[in-house]
């Protein structure tokens, strides 16, 4: 995953550590991030394949439905 530094898209590659961060909002700094994730070393893009699945198993639909039943449950 690459993104542009916006807060809570940071935040959460920072978090579960599987993409890289623009430095600002620039076409050259896409470019060069793009040119970080080409340049990957193998056991690199091992690592951000495992965060990613860890995301989506602790973000998925399911946890994220009984989060809200809970809170609509508290109401």
């Amino acid at each position: 995953l690459i993104t542009f530094p916006l807060t809570e898209s940071k935040k959460i590659v920072n978090n579960y550590r599987f993409g890289i961060i623009c430095e600002n909002f620039s076409s050259f700094a896409l470019e060069e991030a793009i040119s970080n994730f080409i340049n990957l070393e193998k056991n690199e893009v091992i690592q951000l394949k495992k965060n990613s699945s860890n995301f989506l198993v602790e973000n998925s639909w399911e946890k994220q439905k009984l989060k809200l039943m809970n809170i609509f449950n508290n109401i």
